[in-house]
């Protein structure tokens, strides 16, 4: 019998697919460099296949599990989708400009107290000035959701969301290089701005620079809150990723075991191969992997640590590690799906819980894809890191990604909003 995480449902990625026995669910081709990166973005966007059903519409769960479902496989490809999925929901939101095929947008909102970036109004319209750290996709995406400070008459300072087209001659990218190779073909760096064009979204830019509304506090709407949640969809598609080696070599060990030859050719009751059961029941979300140069069994390199698993059984220590790892992706899988449910059954947020939700969503999952990272650590010894260059790559670019967790200083702001909350204990 497979081992699973799931029963049917949103989430039930299976965690016991073999490298090489599913070649829609391969890893892809390096990622590293952002140019190919680039490339694999775009074909997602202009194959319509990062086009999930938007927040709060209904089948939130569905628009998440194609995030999850990129992740498993490649997770700065994953972070690249996500920004772009959340830019189109935003500009929805706020009535902005509808991206295009040919588009691959972003969404940079971190500030830093040291430079912060200013948007001012000018005869030709507004202009941002400053920098902006942190921007992924800084040269691969074309287009960028940038909050900027403004000045208003009835409020002083205020925040603004203005579009900007990334070849603008006031757009330049920081120099110097990266410390770390996670995620590097995310291409995350800082940003600088001097005179960039942007045009404003999501309130009436007036035009003595003053807008009488700065803003419509975008962070403040449910969407905005909705595509946080949804980042965690991409640590829970990581953390698959990640656990998907234990439970592969514990099946392998298993049929070892039991006389069998491996996966190759298995079949369920039914008589389907565990790729048609996958195609009959879900279909493909992420599309062929080859699109992106997969290079199908062994991946980069051509090369699995799991063919040095034969003979090797793994020991009751890591068996309660992978009961573990199990456990934690229920929990990751169960929380996403309530979350979903929720958003959907209250799009206008009229209860007042996006917020919080959020926040409870993104600490849960970031606790049990951390976990999972230890964990498998911890009953895999250091051979898949040494021996898979693809898979140490999912493991530090997922652990890189769960520092967009901003960790305590959520758990802060959960705090006080659960203090706030006129019931806020679950019993």
């Amino acid at each position: 019998m497979a081992t699973s995480v799931t029963t049917a449902g949103p989430f039930d990625i299976p965690l016991d697919v073999p490298p090489g026995a599913d070649p829609d669910r391969a890893l892809p081709a390096d990622l590293s460099d952002p140019t190919r990166t680039g490339a694999a973005l775009g074909v997602l966007v202009e194959s319509g296949r990062l086009d999930p059903p938007l927040s709060a519409a209904g089948s939130t769960a569905a628009r998440w599990r194609v995030l999850a479902d990129l992740a498993v496989n490649d997770v700065t490809l994953a972070r690249l989708a996500a920004g772009h999925a959340g830019a189109v929901a935003i500009l929805n939101d706020l009535d902005g400009p509808v991206p295009r095929r040919d588009q691959r947008w972003g969404v940079w909102d971190i500030d830093t107290p040291v430079s912060p970036l200013a948007a001012r109004w000018g005869p030709d319209g507004w202009t941002l000035h400053g920098a902006r750290p942190a921007c992924s996709g800084a040269r691969v995406l074309t287009h960028a959701l940038v909050a900027a400070e403004i000045t208003t008459a009835e409020a002083g300072e205020a925040r603004q969301l203005f579009a900007v087209r990334l070849d603008d001659r006031g757009i330049a990218v920081a120099a110097g290089g990266r410390a770390s190779r996670a995620m590097a073909g995310a291409d995350t760096a800082t940003v600088l701005f001097d005179g960039a064009r942007a045009v404003a979204v999501g309130g009436p830019a007036e035009t003595s620079g003053r807008s009488a509304t700065a803003a419509t506090a975008y962070s403040d709407r449910p969407v905005f809150w909705h595509a946080a949640a949804g980042v965690a969809a991409c640590w829970f598609g990581g953390a698959i990723g990640v656990a998907r080696p234990l439970f592969a070599a514990g099946r392998l060990d298993r049929t070892d075991h039991e006389g069998r030859s491996g996966y190759e050719g298995r079949s369920d009751h039914e008589g389907r191969s565990d790729h048609e059961d996958w195609t009959v029941h879900h279909g493909s979300v992420s599309g062929s992997a080859n699109r992106y140069g997969a290079t199908g069994r062994g991946g980069p390199g051509g090369h699995h640590w799991f063919a040095d698993r034969r003979g090797r059984p793994l020991d009751a220590r890591a068996l309660v590690h992978l009961g573990r790892v199990d456990a934690l992706l229920m929990a990751g899988r169960c929380v996403l799906e309530t979350a979903a449910r929720e958003i959907d059954a209250d799009p206008g947020d009229t209860g007042g819980s996006a917020r919080r939700r959020a926040l409870q969503v993104r600490a849960a999952v970031e606790t049990c894809a951390t976990e999972v990272i230890d964990l498998v650590g911890r009953a895999l010894g250091p051979g898949p890191l040494c021996s898979d260059r693809g898979y140490a790559r999912r493991v530090a670019d997922l652990g890189f990604h769960l520092r967009h967790s901003h960790v305590e200083h959520d758990l802060e702001t959960l705090a006080n909003a659960v203090l706030d909350d006129l019931d806020p204990f679950w019993w």
